[in-house]
């Protein structure tokens, strides 16, 4: 979302908000005197705070409430409504006239903008820009330069501040940082150019003269005026973070100064993002906000998301009453990115789901199918083959097949040996029962022959042309499996072998059955067994 506010007469704006294909401008009239009255208000809540390091819960009370008042004499009611039902980013575009006022602190009646949106600032001004060639991009891994200046040695936790930052980026592959605290005019107007971003924690000089802002370096200032002329020849560094009090404010009580301040001198030279504060800081107030947001960049978010991020986590983790997340103002596109997000690897719990190919690069094309076996090669963890997305069982390495999911192989394999088992079943079945109609039932003992069927009283054998078989009775010296390999044919009783002897039942019975399989079954005999 876009809101560009326009000064158009004392008293009189006009706000327009672009979202979607409409633009509807609004002319708005305010009280020039009650707007800056509660302009030195937030002002003077965060002088309190700064006092004591802390926002009470007071001061922030207050801070909503005039929050709550400027947006309400800034911004039409339809434009606040529009707020309060948006998240995202928030582009500001601004006259020069209007940048003196806190927009980040205006409160829609539940949130400060700067921690509802992701938030940068576009300034209109009759000044023209000197830069040559602008930063069309970045890449991969980012330069970071970070001047640690504290030439009067009343700024403690500076050198702290860099070596915290140098220390949250130590083995980061996307930002790398160089930390220096000696610092000369010399060397910062020759090395600033060479590195992507510039990170400076020190003093910003007011001005003195026409000259503007400037950094308080080790052998004197670098003045806004001479870093808005710096623009000429090599590009500027994408993002400039001015770590210092009131390095973000525009001085716009003289027009004929060529540079309004540190933020427009940087921003007329050809620097794309510019952080800085708008009133003053406690000495170290600033190095947990820095630490989240060049984290954040090195992690692909946008400038505008990064600044927000830093904001609520430095509230997070020190309370609201922390002054960092309401100190900085950021001017530049919210959505830019520097560096690529990275692609979050999806995990997922228990087995991996089966996916469908990556999509062609034209939606309605079809994949070219593949000739010849596909290997699947073992993996740990999440593997994708010919569109199929899972993991490799131990032994199904280099299985040839195309698209051939793991539910289908074991389908597969079920089915195989299901079949085995029906085969195994059918074939035993026919060695058993085949010739069951050969066989005559005699009550409780069954007769079973190759030639003729022929009854026998208990306990005798007898072969087809009515030759008598031995007698299988105690002390015959004969075995029932013996008699009926002999005879080529049994007689076997499923309670005992012998009518009249009960002593030989189970043993016999499996003697037979043992005969039967082994020798009996391998001249297709028939065996037929009744209880």
């Amino acid at each position: 979302m876009k809101l560009c506010i326009t000064h158009v007469g004392p008293g009189n704006l006009a706000c327009t908000l672009e979202s979607g294909t409409l633009r509807y401008k609004q002319p708005l009239a305010y009280s020039v005197e009650r707007v800056e009255e509660l302009s030195s208000e937030v002002v003077s809540i965060l002088h309190r705070g700064n006092r004591s390091h802390k926002l009470t819960e007071g001061n922030l009370e207050q801070l909503r409430v005039v929050g709550e008042e400027l947006a309400r004499r800034l911004l039409p009611q339809h434009i606040i409504m529009e707020i309060r039902r948006t998240m995202g980013s928030l582009t500001l575009e601004l006259d020069e006239e209007l940048l003196v006022f806190p927009w980040e602190l205006f409160y829609d009646g539940e949130q400060f903008l700067c921690r509802r949106f992701d938030m940068g600032r576009l300034v209109r001004t009759s000044h023209p820009p000197n830069a040559g060639v602008q930063r069309s991009g970045t890449c991969s891994p980012l330069r970071l330069l970070i001047v640690c200046s504290d030439p009067e040695q009343n700024l403690p936790q500076v050198e702290r501040e860099g070596l915290e930052i140098v220390s949250q980026l130590d083995g980061n592959a996307d930002i790398l940082a160089r930390m220096v605290t000696v610092s000369n005019l010399k060397f910062v107007r020759r090395e600033i150019k060479d590195y992507d971003l510039v990170h400076f924690a020190g003093h910003a000089e007011p001005p003195a003269s026409e000259s503007g802002f400037a950094w308080r370096l080790d052998d004197g200032l670098l003045s806004a005026k001479e870093i808005s002329q710096m623009g000429a020849g090599r590009p500027m560094p994408s993002v400039v973070f001015s770590n210092a009090c009131r390095s973000g404010t525009f001085n716009v009580s003289d027009t004929s100064i060529p540079s309004f301040g540190l933020a427009e001198a940087f921003l007329l030279a050809g620097v794309r993002h510019y952080i800085g504060t708008q009133w003053e800081m406690v000495d170290g107030q600033g190095a947990q906000f820095a630490r989240h947001l060049y984290l954040d960049l090195s992690r692909g978010a946008s400038m505008g998301a990064a600044v927000r991020n830093a904001r609520n986590r430095v509230i997070a983790e020190s309370g609201e009453g922390q002054l960092a997340w309401a100190s900085y103002v950021m001017y530049g596109e919210p959505d830019v990115t520097l560096l690529k997000p990275k692609e979050q690897e999806k995990s997922s719990e228990g087995l991996p789901a089966l996916r469908l190919g990556v999509r062609a690069t034209a939606p309605f094309k079809p994949r070219e199918p593949q000739e010849g076996p596909i290997t699947i090669e073992p993996l740990q963890g999440n593997t994708e083959v010919q569109g199929v997305s899972g993991n490799v069982s131990p032994g199904m390495e280099g299985m040839p097949g195309k698209g051939i999911s793991m539910a289908v192989l074991v389908a597969l394999a079920s089915l195989a040996a299901f079949l085995s088992l029906l085969v195994s079943g059918g074939v035993l079945y026919y060695f058993l029962f085949h010739n069951k109609e050969n066989a005559a039932s005699l009550g409780n003992t069954t007769k079973v022959s190759t030639n003729t069927q022929k009854k026998t009283p208990a306990g005798k054998l007898s072969q087809g042309d009515g030759s008598t078989g031995a007698d299988l009775k105690p002390g015959s010296g004969k075995t029932a499996a013996e008699s009926a390999k002999k005879n080529n044919h049994m007689v076997i009783h499923t309670r005992r072998i012998i009518a009249d002897d009960e002593h030989h039942s189970i043993h016999d019975a499996l003697a037979v059955l043992e005969a039967c399989l082994l020798d009996g079954l391998s001249r297709r005999d028939s065996l037929t067994v009744m209880h």
